[in-house]
């Protein structure tokens, strides 16, 4: 009876440790985002360019860590409007303030960033025809592990208020470089919006590679909006959002020491069990 209650307990021993190792592993494959260096949450454009830190104080740059994926060095601005009249000027710097940037981490294997324009990127009826900006930003795997890139992506969302077919693009750019050199040129696009109001789709636009190792790469932006002035009268397209995604191939976060500890541990207790019955 006493060998009996002594497997007994050894055998909901082993369970503890295996199911917590089951479920410390489960958690350790779930999507983590990580900020940090931002004075809002969520992080905005704002933060990221730094416009908030002192060039003299030697404050590390803002970042964002999507699942391994570490986005930061963001800079290298350039905003262009055509202006018509007075009463729309260009996009101030602080606009950037207003434009959240979220960490996208629904899929460990597909992490990206979702800009969000918040209203401050459209053109106007009479006034503006033309807006663009770009940026750029780099991206480091950290941690255990090297992911292979297998294909990125970037898509948005505009809008038009114009009862009448909108004759207009809406352009995101994508240009990844590694070693100085391009990796990929991508660009989702629409060139016509069928009446309004409503939402549509830019995009997706995808460039599938042979998985490609890298530890880290650049990533230029660019953002355009360019509406046709000669239509007149109803012209008013808007970009609401936009999404970069960097999928992975084949990459499962390692295991934290925890979870090699439970995970021993079980395997320890059964190689002992085993032991014991052949002793």
């Amino acid at each position: 009876m006493t060998n009996r209650l002594s497997r007994v307990k050894l055998y909901i021993t082993v369970a503890i440790f295996l199911t917590g190792s089951l479920l410390l592993g489960t958690q350790q494959a779930q999507a983590t985002v990580i900020t940090s260096g931002c004075t809002s949450d969520p992080c905005t454009l704002g933060d990221l360019f730094n416009i908030h830190v002192d060039p003299n104080a030697n404050t590390p740059d803002a970042f964002i860590t999507v699942d391994g994926l570490k986005f930061s060095n963001f800079g290298s601005v350039n905003y262009f409007s055509t202006i018509v009249d007075c009463c729309n000027p260009p996009l101030p710097v602080p606009i950037w303030d207003l434009m959240p940037v979220v960490g996208l981490d629904n899929n460990p294997l597909n992490p990206g960033l979702k800009y969000d324009m918040n209203g401050q990127f459209k053109t106007n009826v009479t006034a503006v025809h033309t807006r663009s900006f770009d940026f750029s930003f780099d991206v480091m795997t950290i941690g255990l592990g090297i992911p292979e890139i297998k294909d990125t992506s970037v898509a948005g969302k505009a809008q038009t208020d114009s009862t009448n077919t909108e004759v207009s693009t809406v352009a995101i750019r994508q240009i990844i470089t590694s070693a100085g050199s391009d990796i990929s040129d991508i660009k989702a696009s629409r060139d016509e919006f069928p009446g309004g109001p409503a939402t549509y789709q830019v995009g997706p636009a995808t460039d599938d590679f042979t998985p490609l190792t890298f530890t880290s790469f650049g990533v230029k932006t660019i953002v355009s909006i360019d509406d046709d002035p000669n239509r007149g009268g109803e012209d008013h397209i808007e970009l609401l959002s936009f999404t970069q995604h960097f999928s992975r191939e084949g990459f499962v976060p390692a295991p934290e020491p925890a979870t090699l500890f439970l995970l021993g541990g079980g395997l320890a207790a059964l190689g002992w069990m085993r032991r014991r019955r052949n002793g």
